[in-house]
């Protein structure tokens, strides 16, 4: 059976990951402005933004508009965990990776210390198909 989602709260999933109405096809390029601007300003407050400040007002207001029960007290009340990384010896190379949480699939680091992590959870499976206006980003379930 074949779900069509045609709810205005999905409508913000739809303009940031599809190209005109589609997914992008094989070797297009994809671009997300808001998830680059949401990047950098979690870069620039450490990720504290995300939990205290402007982007955590934002994403409270919007879990109050779209039926949530998230609240200010969620997020301030948030600690990290510390974890032992996972480590692989691949041709020569050391890969380092968070123990597997469900949804990533790789996440590694350079000697700089960028990190990428690739992650499928936009929709199908395992997001929400809801995405944060402005931010870029999937709210997962």
């Amino acid at each position: 059976m074949r779900r069509v989602l045609f709810m205005p709260l999905f409508d913000t999933w739809f303009k940031t990951f599809l190209l005109e109405g589609r997914a992008p096809r094989a070797g297009e390029v994809f671009r997300n402005p808001d998830l680059a601007k949401t990047l950098r300003e979690l870069a620039a407050r450490e990720v504290e933004s995300f939990y205290r400040g402007e982007l955590a007002q934002r994403l409270v207001a919007f879990s109050r508009v779209a039926g949530g029960y998230l609240c200010s007290d969620d997020l301030q009340a948030y600690q990290p965990r510390r974890v032992t990384p996972l480590r692989l010896n691949y041709r020569g190379h050391d890969i380092w990776e968070i123990p597997p949480s469900g949804t990533v699939y790789l996440a590694c680091a350079d000697g700089e210390g960028c990190m990428v992590s690739f992650i499928q959870r936009a929709y199908h499976g395992f997001g929400s198909g809801i995405v944060l206006p402005g931010s870029g980003w999937g709210i997962c379930r």
